[in-house]
């Protein structure tokens, strides 16, 4: 309420407090709640160009968590698609980023929401 009343919404500390609040929420198990607060966080990290960093990739890819929590299974699969491609931008290598922890979570979720969205 803080960031809406004073209209700083779109700074990189609201952006993150976003992504924390919604992160909270979803552990939480208020959905609704964590997409409306991760989508302002997405708001603010396109104003301030974080969306190709490791926190960009983060929240896209716990976008498409929801999303899949939510039944809509091909928006999940497009999220995960961009995190993935984020993770692979900082990383360099893409061959390299296959082996990660981060880009072996992401295969695995991509394949899964191939599968659900697409056949």
């Amino acid at each position: 309420k803080i960031f809406t009343t004073n209209g700083i919404m779109q700074t990189v500390e609201a952006g993150k407090l976003f992504l924390e609040r919604g992160m909270q929420l979803a552990e939480d198990g208020d959905i609704v709640g964590a997409v409306k607060r991760l989508w302002y966080a997405r708001e603010a990290f396109e104003a301030n160009k974080l969306m190709r960093t490791t926190q960009g990739a983060q929240l896209l890819e716990i976008l498409g968590d929801m999303r899949v929590r939510q039944g809509d299974f091909k928006s999940a699969f497009k999220l995960y698609k961009k995190a993935q491609g984020v993770l692979k931008t900082l990383g360099g290598d893409a061959d390299l980023f296959a082996e990660t922890a981060e880009g072996e979570r992401l295969s695995l979720k991509i394949k899964t929401m191939r599968t659900e969205a697409f056949h």
